[in-house]
């Protein structure tokens, strides 16, 4: 086996292309979930050369770009909590200045 400096085992020039039902077994969604990341650009697909209105996925750019996908919204959601969290104890610092009979400026 070929390996980089650093370890990392070295990828082969093949790209094996995969089918929606090749490639949910492996990412773990469903094949239409697999077309929907797709259509929404998320996941990269060609042409099948031998079935009409198909395509096939490469595995190893739409497992990266799944993976990036996923930290993504997982990202969000820290977002979205921490915000809500900030927004929450705001509200609750306001409310107890005005329970101790002062104003705080915002």
């Amino acid at each position: 086996m070929c390996h980089f400096a650093g370890g990392m085992p070295a990828v082969s020039d093949e790209t094996v292309h995969l089918t929606p039902g090749e490639l949910s077994g492996i990412l773990l969604i469903s094949d239409i979930e697999i077309s929907r990341l797709a259509r929404r650009g998320i996941l990269p697909r060609i042409p099948s050369p031998t079935k009409s209105n198909s395509f096939l996925y490469p595995l190893v750019d739409c497992a990266r770009e799944y993976i990036r996908h996923l930290k993504s919204a997982g990202q969000q959601d820290r977002d979205r909590y921490w915000k809500a969290r900030a927004k929450s104890e705001k509200e609750k610092a306001h409310a107890l200045s005005i329970a101790n009979g002062y104003e705080m400026a915002t």
